[in-house]
C-alpha cells in the first residue's frame, strides 16, 4: 500500500473512530450491567427493534405521523 493510499484511507476513517469506539464503550456498558436497559438500552437492542419495525412495516406508519407532526410545526412556525 502506498503512502498516499494510507493517508487517503486514514483520511477516510478517522471521523469513525469516535462514533465506534463510543458504541463499543456503550455496549460494553450495558452487557457489563455498569447501565440499566431500562434507561439506555444496548445498541444491539436498537438495532434489533429497528430491524423489526422494518420487516413489520410498523415503521412507515409511525414515519409517516413523525414527518407530518414536523411538517405542521414548520407550517404553524412560518404562518
Amino acid at each position: 500500500m502506498s503512502r498516499a493510499t494510507s493517508s487517503t484511507l486514514t483520511q477516510r476513517l478517522a471521523p469513525w473512530a469516535l462514533p465506534v469506539l463510543l458504541l463499543a464503550a456503550w455496549q460494553l456498558a450495558v452487557s457489563a450491567g455498569w447501565l440499566s436497559t431500562r434507561i439506555l438500552p444496548a445498541p444491539s437492542a436498537v438495532v434489533t427493534a429497528g430491524v423489526e419495525l422494518v420487516r413489520s412495516g410498523e415503521i412507515w406508519t409511525h414515519l409517516a405521523i413523525s414527518g407530518w407532526r414536523a411538517g405542521l410545526g414548520f407550517v404553524i412556525g412560518g404562518s
